[in-house]
């Protein structure tokens, strides 16, 4: 299968496109080599000219020269882990000076609309929504596992907040329950202990007061999802935020310092997993 990447230039308004087969999994990595890097990089791979749909392109970088902004997506463990990618992105304003550095959360989708190339063939069918239901919850026996996806509900002012552990579905099994959601979910699930939001991959805030949704997906996804969200709860306003799991400690006014990875602990995190350093061997 490999690990298909979109690498993009764009200078004098006009975008040269290469493909890569194997290079989504060192998007981060490459990019923070540097302007000058990359430029000379991107040359070896082919010039196609095209953008793959969201489902092939794993991975990719944009730089638009003429307007100073870097759009990515993909990486390992940063792909699915929205306080990496916003983390990652604030770091690299060291790296790539008066640059605006973006996470693509919704992949080569963010690319085509960007590059004003977006067609109906991008959104490939197989990445369209699944909200199906299931009819247990995730449950774990050990009450201080991982908070993999987090959801938040906000009912007559009282704030509860719940994990799941289905793999990149939990919330995703919450929305389709629609407004009964508050009623029906486990009060097992309550989040009794914190972790640091680097164990969170997506979030939901269910605001029943204002009738209002923030959902989070830390991998890629479309419009379509927003919509399919939109269709289960009418009426509500359905909101995408990429900060992660730290929102819903803003948006509730809570110390978000329990679960916040500092500055000082992502450059740990970046000398262990070396998310930094590139080998263009590889």
């Amino acid at each position: 299968m490999g690990h298909r990447a979109n690498l993009i230039i764009v200078e004098d308004k006009v975008p040269k496109i290469y493909y890569s087969h194997r290079k989504a999994q060192y998007t981060p990595e490459i990019l923070a080599q540097g302007l000058a890097f990359c430029e000379q990089y991107f040359k070896q791979f082919t010039e196609d000219g095209w953008l793959m749909d969201n489902a092939f392109a794993e991975g990719g970088i944009l730089i638009d020269k003429d307007n100073k902004r870097v759009l990515l997506f993909g990486g390992g463990d940063i792909s699915y882990t929205p306080a990496l990618q916003r983390l990652y992105t604030k770091h690299l304003s060291k790296i790539w000076q008066d640059w605006i550095v973006e996470w693509s959360d919704n992949g080569n989708v963010g690319f085509a609309e960007y590059l004003g190339l977006m067609e109906d063939r991008i959104l490939a069918e197989s990445t369209k929504p699944d909200f199906f239901e299931r009819p247990e919850w995730s449950y774990t026996m050990e009450k201080d596992r991982n908070q993999d996806e987090v959801i938040t509900i906000i009912d007559k002012g009282i704030i509860k907040d719940y994990k799941q552990n289905w793999g990149l579905d939990g919330i995703t099994m919450c929305l389709v329950k629609g407004e009964v959601l508050k009623d029906i979910i486990p009060e097992e699930l309550i989040i009794e202990k914190w972790h640091n939001e680097i164990e969170t991959t997506d979030c939901l805030l269910v605001d029943y007061d204002s009738k209002k949704i923030f959902v989070c997906w830390g991998s890629e996804t479309d419009k379509r999802h927003e919509d399919e969200i939109r269709r289960i709860w009418k009426g509500w306003e359905v909101n995408r935020q990429t900060a992660g799991l730290i929102f819903h400690f803003e948006y509730t006014s809570r110390d978000k310092s329990v679960i916040e990875m500092t500055s000082e602990q992502f450059e740990i995190y970046c000398q262990k997993s070396r998310l930094l350093e590139f080998d263009p061997a590889k």
